[in-house]
Formats: structure tokens, C-alpha cells, sequence
């Protein structure tokens, strides 16, 4: 069942998209086994492993809708969820509606413990419906939050950069931000941002600058000290030419939430074939992705999440 909101007395489906899911298997939390995520990610296993309970388990794990943003052409706009009194945010993100792969996410943080907060860019000739999630939670102990920085020379593709938690903490999600002009946002894009397979405290960002512009952007990790969190598994989502696609992942449980969710481009390409990626709530949070490919051969992209008991 999509995420249901109410806008002008009329229901929506905020999931409906006019697209076909990609076909996967009857368990939907496989691990990547296209070998593909594996190669990127340096041979990566991808097994879940968790480690003995060193806190209590989070409670009250729970998306909240956020704004519905209109972008108007050739202008950005801003917008965020917000969680509720008692809450702290633990990853968002958004959908761009149109599946428009020339609209840019420039900039997907926690701007506040309780606030997921984007900054979107919009060149195309009409406004744009963009809308925010934030994934929230009670009794996150040792929360906290860390950037790291990125440089972006100008024409440059492969810019990583990390953030990484305090000692003793682990990734439960994290971020962008870009620091840019305005009218060189649309040419700088995401390539990758996902915790690290290798350093569970560690939030890695991948991006690719195609303007002339010297810019910088950050990474942001967002931690606890409830290091009960399994290692990452992931799955390869695939858009054929011309073609749009999504899918879901989750932890297969009511006992754990899926945090840390994040994704990975497969190759070095100048379009953002991810047009969506947040948390949703189905019968338990889980993480969406949309994508669209506007090129001429497939498109793939490794997403990815972590499991933390509640």
C-alpha cells in the first residue's frame, strides 16, 4: 500500500507512479548478488552480521510526510519533514514527481536532531512537484550528528569524501550538502551516498561537478551509540533505455527499521538517474527508490540499508 495523504479534501497515493516495478525476487531484502555492487564497492560482502545488543532497542520508528514543494522553472526551492516532539530524524529524502532527471537534489540533510531539510533546482521550462520524508525515531541513544568535507573542481567527475561518526558510534543515515551558485546547481550532481561497507562509522559521498565553477559540498553522517546495527545489504536496480523503475527494501521485520539507506550509481554518467529515494512507510518504514534513464543503454543503481532493532 502506497503512502496515503490528504491534499484539498482528495487522497493521494504518493507512492502511484505511472511506471512498472522492476521484477526481484519473492523476498525483497536479498543481497546483491548481480556482482556488479560488489565490483564498485571493491568485493564488499554484503552479509548481514549483527553484533551483540549494547543498548536498548529504538522505539517508535516512523516516516513523517513532509512539504510538497512546487519549483518554480528555472528557480530552486526549499522544504523539509519534521519530526515530532520527542523524535530525532534519522535519514530522508525525496521524490521528484515528474521523474525529471534534469531536476537536482542539490542539497538532502538534517539541518536540525528533529528536521530533514532539501534544497532542490529546477531548469526546465515548468515547475515542479517535489515531496520531503523524513524517517524519525524515539530513544536514539548517543545521537549525534558529523560532516565531513568534498571538493569540486571544476569539469570533475569521482569527488568522494566521508564523514565520520565519534568513537564507539555507528551510521544509522546521512546526507549532502552542496555549496554552490544557484545558476551551476543543475551541472553538479550525486553519484553516491551511502554508509561505508567497510567502517560502520563511516558515510561515504561520491559527486560529479560539470560546471566551470571551484565549488565544495559536505557529507553528513548521522550516529548513535546503539551498535546493535547489522552490516549493509544492498540490490541492483535496473532502468532500461527510455525506461523509468523503482523498488522497495526493507528489514522484513516489525522488529527492525531499516536506517542507514543509501545508493550508489553504477558507472561515471552526467544524468541523476535517481529521481527519488526516501523512507516510506508501509507496514514498517522501508526505503523507495525511483529512477529514470533518458540514455540510450540500461542504467543500473546499487541501494543500500542497514537493519536496527526496535
Amino acid at each position: 500500500m502506497g503512502f496515503l495523504s490528504r491534499r484539498g479534501g482528495v487522497v493521494e497515493d504518493l507512492d502511484a507512479m505511472e511506471t512498472q516495478p522492476v521484477l526481484k525476487s519473492s523476498r525483497r531484502r536479498r543481497l546483491a548478488s548481480i556482482g556488479a555492487v560488489a565490483a564498485v564497492l571493491a568485493s564488499a560482502g554484503l552479509v548481514v552480521a549483527t553484533a551483540a545488543p549494547a543498548e536498548a532497542a529504538i522505539t517508535g520508528a516512523i516516516v513523517r510526510e513532509g512539504d510538497f514543494i512546487s519549483v518554480p522553472s528555472f528557480g530552486t526551492a526549499t522544504g523539509a519533514a519534521i519530526c515530532n516532539p520527542g523524535e530525532v530524524v534519522l535519514g530522508g529524502g525525496v521524490l521528484i514527481m515528474s521523474f525529471d532527471t534534469s531536476v537536482r537534489l542539490s542539497s538532502s540533510f538534517a539541518n536540525a536532531d528533529n528536521r530533514w531539510f532539501v534544497y532542490v533546482v529546477n531548469p526546465t521550462n515548468n515547475f515542479q512537484e517535489v515531496h520531503v520524508r523524513a524517517l524519525c525515531a524515539r530513544n536514539v541513544a548517543g545521537y549525534s550528528q558529523a560532516t565531513g568535507p568534498v571538493g569540486l573542481p571544476p569539469g570533475s567527475s569521482n569527488n568522494t569524501g566521508s564523514a565520520t561518526c565519534p568513537g564507539g558510534k555507528v551510521a544509522v543515515g546521512g546526507g549532502f550538502i552542496t555549496a554552490a551558485n544557484d545558476f551551476d546547481r543543475p551541472k553538479i550532481k550525486v553519484a553516491a551516498s551511502f554508509a561505508d561497507f567497510s567502517n560502520s562509522a563511516v558515510w561515504d559521498l561520491n559527486m560529479r561537478n560539470d560546471s566551470q565553477g571551484y565549488y565544495s559540498a559536505s557529507a553528513q553522517v548521522i550516529c548513535t551509540s546503539q551498535t546493535n546495527r547489522s552490516s549493509l545489504v544492498g540490490k541492483v536496480v535496473s532502468a532500461a533505455a527510455g525506461a523509468t523503475a523503482f523498488d522497495f527494501d526493507d528489514c522484513g521485520s516489525a522488529n527492525s527499521v531499516a536506517v542507514a539507506g543509501g545508493y550508489q550509481t553504477i558507472g561515471d554518467f552526467s544524468p541523476a538517474y535517481v529521481t527519488g529515494f526516501l523512507p516510506t512507510q508501509g507496514s514498517f518504514p522501508q526505503w523507495k527508490i525511483n529512477l529514470s534513464n533518458p540514455d540510450s543503454g540500461t542504467r543500473r543503481v546499487g541501494m543500500f540499508h542497514a537493519c536496527l532493532p526496535m
